[in-house]
C-alpha cells in the first residue's frame, strides 16, 4: 500500500528509502542516493549491497540520476513509484542497474 500524504502524494519518509541516483567510485563501489542526495544503499565491488547512511560522494566518483521530476516523480505518479522500487530491487538482487540510468546530456 502506498503511503500518502493528506493530499494524496507520496509521504516524505517513503520518497527518502526511493532510490534518485547513483554514484559510482573508481573502486567501482556503488551508492544509491535519494532525492535528497542522502546515501541509502550501498554495494562493493565484490557485489554485496547493504542500507547504508554514510556519505560516499568522492573524488573521482560518478554521478547519474535514474529520473527527473518532470517524468517520473514518485510523489505525483505510481509509475515514478514503480520505476524507484524496480531500481531498488535490482541493486540489492546484485543486478546491474546503469541501463536504468537517465542518458548522459
Amino acid at each position: 500500500m502506498r503511503e500518502t500524504a493528506h493530499n494524496g502524494e507520496v509521504g516524505n519518509e517513503m520518497i527518502e528509502r526511493l532510490p534518485y541516483g547513483l554514484w559510482t567510485h573508481p573502486d567501482g563501489t556503488e551508492i544509491l542516493f535519494n532525492r535528497g542526495y542522502r546515501a541509502i544503499w550501498r554495494r562493493g565491488p565484490e557485489g554485496t549491497a547493504e542500507p547504508t547512511k554514510q556519505v560516499f560522494m568522492g573524488e573521482g566518483c560518478a554521478e547519474r540520476w535514474f529520473r527527473d521530476d518532470a517524468t517520473l516523480n514518485p510523489r505525483r505518479t505510481g509509475e515514478g513509484i514503480t520505476h524507484a522500487l524496480l531500481v531498488l530491487g535490482l541493486f540489492v538482487s546484485g543486478a546491474d542497474v546503469r541501463h536504468r540510468l537517465l542518458p548522459r546530456s
